[in-house]
């Protein structure tokens, strides 16, 4: 069987090949030594067998692909959060391995779309398990690497790491000071792999972004440049502000208006960004897509400025766990699966295709829920987070940093650092349930956070609270869906039809994404598409 391996990416990080060996990334080894380029490639060298590169992997602390050529196998991984993805198919005698997708996609000469795949990206906005947008096509899962065997032509994919809670049981002080104590060696790591370079933070209003910035300041480290976008005067933009200049660091602001988007969404640019985005399993980010592009054009920032967003703190720390699942001793079955259903397929209302659809997800989620009847509360929620870690976090979220590298720069995801993982996993559920335990630790060490709150008491604050009739609550929640097409902070409706956003908010609680995932499907230009 031949082998073909294609690297096509270099922005941001860039592939590092000696031999039959390719990486890209860098890791810290359980020492805190730093590898990346040829270190990175001498710490995988001395892996012969599947033991030897699962050590190798589990000792690996940051994020990376490696490809590993040795004489008889071929071993390949992506981190804890595959945030360098590969995708692999055997196909037509040949094994092929390669970082772009379309590339792949045009070896294959594929034109139509797995139907199952197709529908889950449209509410998801990405592709569950191995599956991709084409049946032919796979990609590698967080926390997985494969060995291909070159005499039998066999492929073997192994999970290395899954994000799983393991609970101790600790009190209130000893949990704040073992996490101070975390977050001072995941940002002292950062600041080494920083290596005197720009640090860029996209400063919003939320509290992980802030929490990155206050602890370098803590740390010393004063080469921080902060940011923020949206429509002017927006109050994250305020907050953001606020911060950067009681931490004294820059802050750069980039406004976006309903013209701007329009020309951005439809430029040649975005085009190929969404291309590189590798959006045949997963939909291209474009929150930060313009504001980036904006400084590199302006020439705001250094040309090798590292960005540091605040993915995903709010989620290792517990903020998606529905409250609900605190008030019941068990979970059926049925229960859990509906909570993921109901939390991550809501890009459109699909209650017609539901009978149809629901056992076919019900199925791909039974693989990482299992197929108990019942599970108690604490094995319910960790469920329900490993999930949403392996198919959300880490095909969605984590997925935005593409931005930054299709820009040419590299990034940084401190609160990834597998310590943090590490850490949260051992907190029991009550702490992690709202992320009380996260904001105990911010009043008690970080009073900084508090005194830059804003007023919620808007439209929205009332709708939610204190607002009780139903059918009220639903009229306003369409007219302030309406109202955001003019008034949205990001400004980013005029990206569709207003007529089709009309409609669409007649049926669906819908967002920008909403429409986005509809755009991938028809710019990919397939033929024989089930219809929706």
């Amino acid at each position: 069987m031949d082998i073909k391996v294609q690297l096509n990416f270099n922005n941001g990080f860039q592939w590092t090949k000696q031999q039959d060996t390719a990486v890209k990334g860098y890791a810290f080894d359980n020492k805190g030594i730093l590898y990346r380029n040829e270190g990175l490639i001498q710490f995988f060298s001395a892996v012969d067998n599947v033991n030897e590169f699962l050590e190798k992997l589990n000792n690996a602390n940051g994020f990376f692909s490696i490809i590993l050529e040795k004489k008889e196998k071929i071993f390949v991984a992506v981190d804890r959060l595959r945030s360098i993805p590969l995708f692999y198919s055997i196909s037509n005698e040949c094994f092929y391995l390669t970082d772009d997708s379309y590339w792949l996609k045009e070896k294959l000469n594929l034109k139509e779309f797995d139907k199952l795949s197709k529908n889950e990206f449209l509410l998801t906005g990405y592709v569950t398990g191995k599956d991709t947008l084409f049946a032919e096509i796979k990609q590698l899962q967080a926390g997985e690497f494969l060995v291909f065997d070159k005499k039998k032509n066999k492929l073997q994919v192994y999970t290395y790491f899954e994000f799983r809670h393991n609970e101790v049981e600790k009190d209130e002080k000893e949990l704040i000071e073992e996490m101070d104590q975390m977050h001072i060696r995941v940002m002292r790591r950062l600041i080494k792999s920083l290596n005197g370079k720009t640090a860029v933070i996209p400063l919003s209003g939320g509290y992980d972004s802030r929490l990155i910035a206050v602890m370098l300041k803590r740390l010393g480290y004063e080469k921080v440049i902060c940011f923020t976008y949206g429509k002017p005067r927006n109050w994250e933009a305020k907050i953001s502000q606020q911060m950067a200049s009681y931490l004294g660091y820059k802050w750069i602001f980039i406004p976006y208006t309903r013209k701007k988007w329009y020309l951005w969404y439809h430029s040649e640019e975005n085009k190929e960004y969404i291309k590189f985005n590798g959006s045949i399993s997963s939909l291209a980010h474009i929150q930060d897509f313009p504001a980036v592009w904006e400084m590199k054009k302006q020439r705001l920032i250094p040309d090798d400025s590292i960005f540091i967003p605040g993915h995903a703190g709010d989620f290792v720390a517990g903020s998606h766990i529905p409250t609900w699942f605190i008030e019941k001793k068990y979970l059926t079955q049925e229960e859990l699966l509906q909570s993921i259903l109901n939390k991550h397929y809501s890009l459109w209302n699909w209650r017609k295709q539901e009978y149809i659809l629901r056992p076919l997800f019900s199925k791909k989620m039974k693989k990482i829920i299992g197929a108990k009847e019942k599970y108690n509360i604490e094995v319910a929620a960790d469920l329900f987070e490993c999930w949403d870690w392996r198919e959300r976090q880490t095909k969605f979220i984590a997925n935005s940093i593409r931005v930054y590298e299709f820009w040419g720069y590299e990034w940084r995801l401190p609160l990834w650092d597998n310590e943090m993982m590490e850490y949260w996993s051992k907190v029991k559920l009550n702490y992690r349930i709202k992320r009380n335990l996260y904001f105990i630790y911010v009043k008690k060490t970080q009073d900084i956070f508090l005194k830059y709150e804003t007023d919620k008491k808007n439209i929205r604050y009332l709708l939610n609270k204190k607002i009780k009739a139903k059918y009220v609550r639903k009229v306003l929640a369409m007219l302030m869906k309406l109202k955001d097409y003019y008034t949205h902070p990001m400004q980013w409706y005029v990206m569709t039809n207003l007529i089709k956003y009309f409609i669409s908010i007649l049926n669906n609680d819908i967002n920008v994404n909403s429409f986005l995932v509809k755009d991938n499907i028809r710019n990919s230009k397939c033929k024989n598409l089930q219809k929706n």
